[in-house]
C-alpha cells in the first residue's frame, strides 16, 4: 500500500480468532480445536470472576483441561497471559490457549482461557474450615512449591497477586506432594484478593486499583495463607474490611492475625518474617529458602510506628500518622479545617520522624491559607505526606500508583470514576505521590513519562484521545468497547476489521464506521504511524479530510493484518466518498475516478480505495494544477483590466477608426474561412 505509512520494522501479522461455533455435541468450539462443554460445569475450579467448564482438545484428547469463561466487563492481565503463552511457569496453573466466545448467558462475547486441569483445591472456600495442616506438610508441600513459583515470576518481573488457600491446587490428584497456584489473569491484579491477604497499603486501595504490586505483596499473602492452613480456617472471622485494616494498622499484621494463639516456634519464626508490615523487614525468597533448609533467620514483625504525641480529630485520639491520614480522608471537609489549625502544624513538627515531611506539611498549609484549594485536594496531598506508602487517595478514587488502569477499566461506565481519574491526573497527584516516596527521579523516569503521555491524551480533544485513549494505553488487556464492534471480543487491533465487517449489516444506519473508542483503540495498539489520520479525524463530519482520515486509518489496518476483502465495509465507505471526489478540481478526473471507484469497491480493498482517491501525491498534484490555473486566470483578469484602462485613455476618433478596422478585418477572416471550408466539398 503505497500511500499508507508502515512501521520501519515489519512485524509478523497477528491472526484473528476464528468465529466460535456451537457444535452439535453441545459445546462451543474455540479456534476450531478446543471444545468447551457448556453442560459440564466444574464449580470446584471456579474463580470469583470466571466460571470453570470442562474443556477438550480435539487433537489431543488425553489432555486434562478446563476452560475459564470470564466476565466480559473486566480486562485480562495481558502481560501475565503473554508470558504464560510463551513459557508456562512451573508451580502456576498451566496456560493452553485463549480466545473469545459468544456465550449464551452473556450480552457480549466473553474471553475464554483454556488451562491444564490440576488436582483438588487445598481449601474448598475461605468460608469452609478444613483440618489444620501439619507444619511439616506446610513447609515441604506448600511453601516449597510457592517459592519455586515465585522464583519463576521473579525472573520475568511478574507478580501473581492471587495467593490464598482457595486458589491453591494439588498438582496431582493422587500423591499430593506439590501444589500449584491457580489463575491470576481473569481480572485486574489482586482484584479477587480479600483484604485479609493484602498488605496494609494495598488493602486500602480499591480492588481494581491495587496494581501489579511487588514480590513483597505475594510474600505477605503467602504468610496469611500459611497461617490459614495452620489454623484450618481464616485467622479472623466475620469482620469487615475496615475493621481488618484498622486492626492491622493499630496492632501490626502479625500481632493482629495471630492474636493470643500459640504457634510452633519454627512456624512463628516464618510468619514473623512473612507478615512484617515494613517491607524492609519482610523476608525475601532467599531467607525463605534458608528457612526451608533449616538455617535460622531471626526476622521481627515490626509494630506500627507510634507518634510521641496524640492528635485529636472528631473527638478521637490518633497516635500514628497512618491512622490520622485515614481519618482525614473519611471526613475531608472537617479535615480541611483541622489541617489549617496551628495545633496540627505543631503536632506534625513534634511527632513526625522525618523533618522534611513536617516542612512539606507546613508548606501545604501555607499554600492553602494563601490561595483557594479544594478540601479534597489539600487532604489528599497531606494524606500522601502522612502515609506515603499508602495508595493515592482522592475523593472515592483509591489506587496504587500502578493500578490506575485497573480502576479506570472496572469503573469506566461510572461518571464518578471518570471524573475522579481526570482530576487526579490533572492535579498531578501521582507525581506528588512519587516525590513523597523519596525516590530519585531516575527511578521513576519511565513512570513519569507515561503520566505525561496520559495527561496529554486526556487534555487533547478529538477522536483517538481523551479518557478513551487513556483506558487503552493503561490496560493492554482491555477489549475494545466501541458499539461498532460489540458484541465481538476484540482485544488485539488485528481483530477489529473482521468484527467491523461482520457488523456492517447492522450498522448501515450509522453515518461513519468510526467512533471515539475505535479510534482510541487503534491509536493505542497499532504499531505504525497514523498521526496524520488522527489529525484528519478532527475535521467536521462529512468533510473530505475526515473521510480520508477514516479511510486511511482502516486501510492501514487492512494493509498490515488483512483480510484482503472487506466488501461490506468498502460499500459503507463508498457512501461517504462524494465529498472526497468533489474535492478534486479537475472535472474530467472526477468522472474517471467515479468509474474506477466502482470497480475497487467490488474487490473490497480499502487499501486500493485509499490509493485511488486519497493518494497524497495525486491530491498535491491536483492542488498544484488548480493553483496554477487560478494564477493564470488572475493574470488574465489583470491584463484585461489593463487593456480596458488603456482603451479608455484613447481619443474618440481613434476608437471609431479602430472599430471600423476591426469590423472589416473580421469580415475578411470570415470570407477566408468560408472559402477554405467550401473547398473541402468541391
Amino acid at each position: 500500500m503505497a500511500a499508507v505509512e508502515k512501521p520501519a520494522a515489519a512485524e509478523a501479522p497477528e491472526t484473528s480468532w476464528p468465529e466460535a461455533k456451537a457444535p452439535a455435541a453441545g459445546g462451543f468450539l474455540l479456534k476450531g480445536r478446543y471444545r468447551i462443554q457448556q453442560d459440564a460445569r466444574l464449580p470446584d475450579y471456579d474463580s470469583p470472576t470466571a466460571a470453570a467448564y470442562l474443556a477438550e482438545d480435539t487433537l489431543r484428547k488425553d489432555r486434562r483441561l478446563l476452560a475459564y469463561v470470564c466476565e466480559s466487563s473486566l480486562p485480562l492481565r495481558w502481560q501475565f497471559l503473554e508470558h504464560q503463552r510463551q513459557q508456562n511457569i512451573r508451580g502456576i496453573l498451566s496456560f493452553v490457549d485463549e480466545g473469545g466466545l459468544a456465550w449464551p448467558s452473556a450480552k457480549n462475547e466473553c474471553p475464554v482461557i483454556v488451562c491444564g486441569r490440576p488436582g483438588p483445591r487445598l481449601m474448598p472456600s475461605l468460608d469452609t474450615a478444613i483440618a489444620p495442616m501439619m507444619p511439616q506438610e506446610i513447609s515441604t508441600v506448600v511453601v516449597a512449591s510457592l517459592v519455586e513459583a515465585l522464583r519463576g515470576l521473579e525472573v520475568r518481573e511478574l507478580t501473581h497477586r492471587g495467593i490464598r488457600p482457595d486458589n491453591l491446587f494439588y498438582a496431582d490428584e493422587k500423591e499430593k506432594k506439590r501444589v500449584v497456584l491457580g489463575e491470576a489473569v481473569t481480572a485486574p491484579a489482586a482484584y479477587n484478593q480479600p483484604v485479609l491477604f493484602e498488605p496494609i497499603e494495598s488493602g486500602m486501595a480499591d480492588p481494581a486499583g491495587r496494581g501489579q504490586g511487588s514480590q513483597e505483596d505475594d510474600i505477605y499473602a503467602l504468610g496469611v495463607t500459611v497461617l490459614t492452613l495452620l489454623f484450618g480456617k481464616l485467622p479472623v472471622q466475620e469482620i469487615g474490611n475496615e475493621a481488618i485494616l484498622r486492626g492491622k494498622i493499630q496492632k501490626g499484621s502479625y500481632a493482629y492475625l495471630v492474636g493470643s494463639r500459640a504457634l510452633p516456634l519454627r512456624m512463628m519464626e516464618l510468619l514473623k518474617g512473612l507478615l512484617a508490615d515494613n517491607v524492609e523487614y519482610r523476608w525475601g525468597l532467599d531467607r525463605i529458602e534458608h528457612w526451608l533448609d533449616e538455617h535460622r533467620e531471626h526476622g521481627h514483625a515490626n509494630a506500627p510506628a507510634v507518634a510521641p504525641h496524640i492528635f485529636t480529630f472528631r473527638k478521637e485520639q490518633y497516635t500514628t500518622a497512618r491512622a490520622l491520614a485515614c481519618a482525614f480522608l473519611e471526613h475531608p471537609q472537617q479535615a480541611f479545617r483541622a489541617i489549617q489549625e496551628s495545633r496540627f502544624e505543631a503536632w506534625a513538627a513534634r511527632s513526625l520522624t522525618n523533618p522534611d515531611t513536617a516542612r512539606a506539611i507546613t508548606e501545604e498549609i501555607n499554600n492553602a491559607r494563601s490561595s483557594p484549594l479544594s478540601p479534597e485536594r489539600l487532604v489528599a496531598r497531606v494524606a500522601i505526606l502522612l502515609d506515603p506508602k499508602a495508595p493515592l487517595r482522592y475523593k472515592s478514587f483509591t489506587s496504587m500508583i500502578d493500578g490506575f488502569g485497573g480502576i479506570l477499566a472496572a469503573g469506566f461506565g461510572e461518571d464518578e470514576v471518570r471524573h475522579n481519574f481526570a482530576d487526579v491526573v490533572r492535579l498531578h497527584l501521582p507525581q506528588y505521590w512519587m516525590t513523597a516516596q523519596g525516590l530519585r527521579e531516575a527511578a521513576n523516569r519511565k513512570r513519569l513519562q507515561r503520566l505525561h503521555r496520559i495527561e496529554h491524551f486526556l487534555n487533547r480533544r478529538g477522536l483517538g484521545f481523551g479518557l478513551d485513549r487513556c483506558l487503552y494505553e493503561l490496560v493492554p488487556g482491555q477489549r475494545c468497547l466501541s458499539p461498532l464492534v460489540l458484541p465481538h471480543y476484540c482485544v488485539r487491533v488485528s481483530e477489529l476489521l473482521p468484527a467491523l465487517e461482520a457488523a456492517t449489516s447492522d450498522q448501515q444506519k450509522l453515518v461513519e464506521p468510526i467512533d471515539s473508542h475505535l479510534a482510541a483503540f487503534i491509536a493505542a495498539r497499532f504499531p505504525g504511524r497514523i498521526d496524520a489520520f488522527l489529525v484528519s479525524l478532527a475535521s467536521p463530519t462529512g468533510s473530505a479530510e475526515r473521510v480520508l482520515g477514516i479511510l486511511g486509518l482502516l486501510a492501514s489496518l487492512q494493509d498490515r493484518y488483512g483480510p484482503a476483502k472487506l466488501p461490506g465495509l468498502a460499500s459503507w465507505l463508498h457512501r461517504l466518498l462524494p465529498p472526497v471526489i468533489e474535492s478534486y478540481h479537475n472535472q474530467a478526473f472526477r468522472k474517471q475516478m467515479e468509474q474506477q471507484v466502482e470497480g475497487v469497491i467490488g474487490k473490497g480493498s480499502l487499501v486500493a480505495l485509499y490509493n485511488l482517491i486519497g493518494n497524497p501525491a495525486r491530491r498535491r498534484a491536483d492542488r498544484r494544477a488548480y493553483a496554477l490555473a487560478r494564477n493564470r486566470y488572475t493574470r488574465s483578469l489583470a491584463e484585461t483590466a489593463k487593456l480596458d484602462r488603456k482603451l479608455k485613455e484613447l481619443p474618440l476618433t481613434s476608437l471609431v477608426l479602430g472599430h471600423v478596422f476591426a469590423i472589416r478585418f473580421s469580415i475578411l477572416i470570415a470570407l477566408i474561412s468560408f472559402s477554405l471550408m467550401l473547398s473541402r466539398y468541391i
